[in-house]
């Protein structure tokens, strides 16, 4: 019997038939954790239990007397106002019988099946009716199979606990009108939801892990004011408050555009920063060589003239160093460096001088590769970004063979705007997201769907080790690698192996990986490595190996984690002629299911989520039948693979032409030991 979760009301066919429970994911809104859930229409849903009710009827008969008294249907279990990451469960289903014999109250016997939805699906059987233990965040399913010894009757009760943050932020904004002074007519101010906030807080998140928005579309952080606008009346917003999970709290606020004529009159000249694809650049501040002054703007990029009296005038921008960057820009630098790939605009080679020296050369590439590792913050002698006349015309060959403007005269600023192009320097695939704050991390706080194209590319790639389980003081060796058929451009990484485990080695396995692609920083070991040229990768290929102490026992595979918040995961392969990104994810070649010795072994696909092809891994104590069983969310089925399979290890891939379109999938494997569950998502 294959069983399907859902958010539905359960709905009963008939008396004594098994309840069919559709567990659809109808959208899902990549705003940290922030999900959303819909439900189907009843009364395709009373046609579907209907038809499964004959379906079971026909195969397997009615069961007239034994029935669950508990309701098998979909729950939630929400954290506490401290303690976050998992809910304590104590739940039990029940079942009873019309018939009685000499067992009595004996005559009810259960077992149950868990599936944790964590990163690897971990699946745990065992007997009784009763969940009691922690669970982390996420939706587990939960099944209770009752068996009466005096008819040999069965049935299953199918429950999907969703655990979660239910506790909103606690939010706390500015209070009174806050009065916005305005650029001259033609010109725009941005205004952020989050430069509102005072102190907003929360039971599971830092603040920096906010997300302020102007609506209940958590994406809706900004909005744009100009001359048009100024009516003389206060304007009225709400400010929507989101934590990872997707919770929100609101306040209100108010806002004052002062006249745009008073602004100029009173000597306000605005520089109008854009970058090359258009995106406005905030936070600046004007250098005043003269005085040795830094002036801060008001509103987007607007500057007081009464403080603008010299002869050298610079825009200046100089924070958050690593935003925009990773190995993938130094691989387009040194295929430029190379000349096996240009640069294809003067603000791409800008970019790329690190130094400021006019030249792009390799020393350029040593200091990108020093910031990705966290070998330096900044690079001496320059700042993270650098700004030029939007209208300045560039040599068609080389933009640094003729000086470019980057300083003013206060009497060369004529009329009330100017139009600049702003340059991230080490973004040479224009992935900056320019309204990064201090404290913010880029990358990690930007919404998922609004992150650069490229890191959307290309399937995830597995990085593999095998996993085992190690006693305090043990020395191990690891070696990392991955399963492809491509051509590899570049790997980063940072494995986070905390305190657990103590690094003792380094040894390169790629080509031209050298120990300087590496660095320590705490309990993580950070990787940087790239080929202009790339390297063709044939089956499993070996990146680098590791030679651990452990600090304390336990699996390695608990030990290990990637940690994509100080450096993002990410593999750099060729699609037809562009280098795009592709996701790297953990996966150790040892499952982390508790199944005891001498149980079927089935293996998370890999990947997943997957865009052409997915493979599960199957390990057989003895030969059995198997079938691979895929459904969609509507309980249909569209693929199936069976067959009788010898003792060992076995791989069953499936492909996306065999599924009917993207969406969440559910994958039912049967064995003689019985059935497993697990997700699977085509992308």
């Amino acid at each position: 019997m294959f069983f399907l979760a859902t958010n539905l009301n359960n709905c009963t066919c008939l008396k004594g038939a098994k309840v069919l429970l559709l567990y659809t994911e109808t959208s899902i809104v990549k705003q940290g954790s922030l999900q959303s859930w819909s439900k189907k229409n009843q009364y395709s849903m009373r046609a579907l239990c209907t038809l499964t009710f004959l379906l079971l009827g026909l195969s397997m008969g009615f069961s007239q007397n034994l029935q669950f008294t508990s309701d098998c249907n979909f729950r939630t279990f929400c954290a506490g106002a401290v303690d976050c990451g998992s809910v304590s469960i104590d739940l039990s289903i029940v079942a009873s019988s019309d018939d009685s014999c000499s067992l009595g109250s004996n005559a009810i016997t259960y077992t149950y099946s868990l599936t944790i939805d964590d990163d690897t699906a971990t699946t745990e059987n065992g007997t009784g009716n009763r969940l009691n233990r922690d669970l982390p965040f996420g939706d587990h399913v939960f099944i209770v199979y009752a068996t009466d010894a005096c008819t040999g009757e069965a049935d299953s009760c199918l429950n999907v606990l969703r655990v979660q943050d239910c506790e909103a932020p606690r939010v706390s904004c500015i209070s009174g009108t806050v009065v916005i002074p305005m650029p001259s007519v033609g010109d725009r101010v941005v205004l952020w939801a989050a430069d509102f906030d005072l102190n907003s807080t929360d039971n599971c998140n830092d603040p920096s892990e906010l997300t302020f928005a102007f609506s209940s579309d958590p994406t809706d952080r900004s909005e744009i004011f100009d001359c048009s606008d100024v009516t003389g009346s206060e304007i009225n917003r709400t400010v929507h408050v989101f934590d990872q999970a997707g919770n929100s709290s609101t306040c209100d606020v108010r806002l004052l555009l002062s006249p745009c004529d008073s602004t100029v009159t009173q000597g306000t000249f605005c520089f109008e920063a854009e970058t090359i694809s258009g995106q406005i650049v905030e936070n600046l501040s004007l250098i005043n060589i003269c005085s040795d002054d830094t002036i801060p703007a008001v509103g987007a990029g607007c500057f007081d003239r009464s403080m603008m009296g010299c002869s050298d005038l610079r825009l200046y921008k100089n924070t958050n160093w690593l935003n925009g960057v990773s190995t993938l820009d130094k691989v387009l630098m040194s295929r430029h460096v190379l000349a096996a790939e240009s640069l294809d605009s003067p603000y791409k080679m800008i970019s790329a001088d690190m130094n400021k020296n006019g030249i792009i050369s390799t020393l350029d590439m040593v200091y990108l590769h020093r910031l990705i590792l966290y070998n330096i913050t900044e690079v001496p002698g320059n700042t993270s970004w650098r700004f030029v006349s939007a209208d300045f015309v560039f040599d068609s060959v080389n933009p640094f063979r003729t000086p470019f403007p980057e300083s003013y005269r206060n009497s060369d600023l004529t009329g009330t705007s100017k139009r600049v192009i702003g340059m991230k320097v080490g973004d040479l695939n224009e992935t900056v997201d320019p309204s990064l704050r201090v404290g913010q991390q880029p990358g990690i706080d930007l919404p998922l769907e609004n992150r650069p194209a490229h890191s959307r590319n290309s399937d995830p790639w597995r990085l593999h080790f095998e996993d085992q389980v190690v006693e305090e003081g043990q020395i191990v060796d690891l070696l990392f690698s991955v399963s492809q058929d491509r051509q590899l451009f570049g790997i980063q990484c940072a494995l986070d192996h905390g305190d657990g485990l103590e690094l003792l080695e380094v040894t390169p396995q790629l080509p031209d990986m050298r120990s300087t692609d590496f660095n320590q920083v705490g309990g993580r070991l950070l990787t940087s490595w790239h080929m202009p040229q790339g390297v063709e990768l044939s089956g499993e290929t070996p990146l680098f190996s590791l030679r651990f102490q452990a600090k304390q026992s336990g699996r390695l595979s608990q030990l290990l984690k990637l940690d994509n918040q100080m450096l993002n995961g990410e593999v750099y392969t060729i699609d037809g002629n562009e280098i795009v990104m592709a996701p790297l994810q953990f996966a150790s070649d040892i499952s982390t299911s508790t199944s005891a010795p001498g149980q079927v072994q089935w293996y998370p696909s890999q990947p997943n989520p997957f865009r052409t092809e997915t493979s599960f891994r199957v390990d057989l104590p003895k030969a059995d039948q198997l079938r691979l069983s895929v459904y969609d969310v509507n309980g249909r089925l569209v693929h199936q693979l069976q067959g009788t399979y010898g003792k060992g290890t076995h791989h069953l891939s499936l492909t996306a032409d065999q599924l009917s379109g993207s969406g969440l999938y559910f994958c039912e494997l049967q064995t003689s030991q019985g059935t497993q569950l697990q997700k699977l998502i085509l992308q």
